[in-house]
C-alpha cells in the first residue's frame, strides 16, 4: 500500500520527454540488416541513428520554450508573489498556433515563447486543466518554423515501438530522445483520466511537458501532458484527442464535455472477462430521452465498442 501511495503521489502534472533508449544489436547481417529469429529483419543502430538526426533537423525549427507569468499565493504569508513557469510547445499550424501544458499558460498573465533564442509574444486562446492542454497563438511569426500537423494515427501503436520525442529541458537546446511506446491506460492507480492515455519510456523533467512525441515515421503521437519519475517514464495525450481538445480550444476558448445522464457498473464474466451495465439513469438526461434502462448492458457508445470502465470514459470524452 505505502508503494502505491508514493507511485500515486509521484504522478504529477508537469511544467515540463529526456531518456535515451539503447538498441543493442548483436551480429549485423549484410547491407546494415540484423537479422532475427524468425526471418525477421531490422536495420542496424546506425540506421537508427541516422533517422533520429533527421527527424531532428526536421522538426527542430517546431518546437519552442514556452514561459508564462503568473501570480502564486501564499495564504501563510498573507501575500502574493509572481513566478514564471516554464515549459515546452510547438507549432500545430502555419498561422503560429502554439500547443503547450495547461500547467505553463493557464491563468497566465503574460505569455512569450522562444524560437531559436528569440522571444515572441503570445497570447492563449483556451486551456483545459482536465488533459492539461494548452493553445497559444503567437503574434508575429518566425521567420522560419514548422507546424506538425495534427493527423490521427489509424491504430493504436504496438507495444515496443519505438517513440523520438523533442524537448526544452531547462534552459537548454531543443533535445531530442529516444524511448518505447509502453501501453494505452485509463487510469494511474487512482487517478481516472479522460481518455486513454499513452505510456512511453521517456523520462520527463523540469521544462519537457508540451513536449511532442513522435513515431520513426516522423508522425505525431502525442504531446507529454504528465510524468511518472519513479519508472522513468512519461505519459501523453494521443493526437486523437488533442484533435478534439484543439478544435474547442480554439473556437470557444473551453472545451464542453459529453454528458449522458448514466452511471454504470463493471461485472465479471466467466467468458468475456468483464460486462459494462447501466447502473443507474439520470432524470431527464440523455440516456433516459433515448430509453436507456437500469440493467441494460452497453457493448458500444457511438463508434466505441465498450469492455470496460475505461472504455466508457473514453468513448464519453469523444462525444460532443
Amino acid at each position: 500500500m505505502r508503494s502505491l501511495l508514493r507511485s500515486v503521489c509521484a504522478f504529477y502534472y508537469l511544467l515540463i520527454p529526456l531518456s535515451c533508449g539503447w538498441v543493442y544489436a548483436a551480429g549485423a547481417g549484410p547491407q546494415g540488416v540484423q537479422e532475427l529469429a524468425g526471418g525477421r529483419e531490422v536495420h542496424d543502430y546506425a540506421a537508427l541513428q541516422r533517422r533520429s538526426v533527421e527527424l531532428f533537423n526536421q522538426y527542430d525549427a517546431s518546437v519552442v520554450r514556452v514561459r508564462a507569468t503568473g501570480v502564486e499565493y501564499n495564504p501563510a504569508a498573507q501575500g502574493a508573489k509572481e513566478t514564471v513557469r516554464v515549459g515546452t510547445g510547438f507549432f500545430i499550424s502555419t498561422e503560429g498556433h502554439v500547443l503547450t501544458t495547461a500547467t505553463v499558460a493557464q491563468g497566465a498573465r503574460s505569455v512569450w515563447v522562444e524560437h531559436r533564442g528569440r522571444p515572441y509574444a503570445a497570447r492563449v486562446l483556451g486551456a483545459d486543466a482536465r488533459t492539461n492542454i494548452a493553445l497559444l497563438k503567437v503574434y508575429e511569426l518566425p521567420e522560419l518554423f514548422v507546424a506538425i500537423p495534427l493527423v490521427p494515427i489509424a491504430k493504436k501503436p504496438e507495444v515496443g515501438s519505438m517513440v523520438w520525442s523533442l524537448s526544452c529541458p531547462l534552459d537548454l537546446n531543443p533535445t531530442p530522445a529516444l524511448g518505447l511506446f509502453c501501453a494505452a491506460e485509463g487510469n494511474f492507480g487512482p487517478r481516472m483520466f479522460p481518455t486513454y492515455y499513452w505510456r512511453v519510456d521517456v523520462a520527463s523533467g523540469p521544462g519537457e511537458g508540451g513536449a511532442p512525441v513522435l513515431d520513426l515515421q516522423g508522425r505525431l503521437m502525442g504531446v507529454v501532458v504528465a510524468a511518472v519519475p519513479e519508472i522513468r517514464s512519461s505519459y501523453i495525450l494521443p493526437v486523437e484527442a488533442i484533435s478534439r481538445i484543439r478544435d474547442e480550444l480554439l473556437f470557444d476558448g473551453q472545451v464542453d464535455y459529453g454528458y449522458m445522464g448514466l452511471e454504470v457498473e463493471e461485472k465479471p464474466d466467466l467468458i468475456r472477462g468483464r460486462r459494462i451495465f447501466v447502473s443507474q439513469v439520470i432524470h431527464g438526461g440523455p440516456a433516459e430521452d433515448a430509453g436507456v434502462q437500469v440493467g441494460d448492458e452497453l457493448l458500444r457508445i457511438g463508434d466505441y465498442p465498450i469492455n470496460s470502465l475505461a472504455d466508457v470514459r473514453s468513448a464519453s470524452f469523444f462525444v460532443r
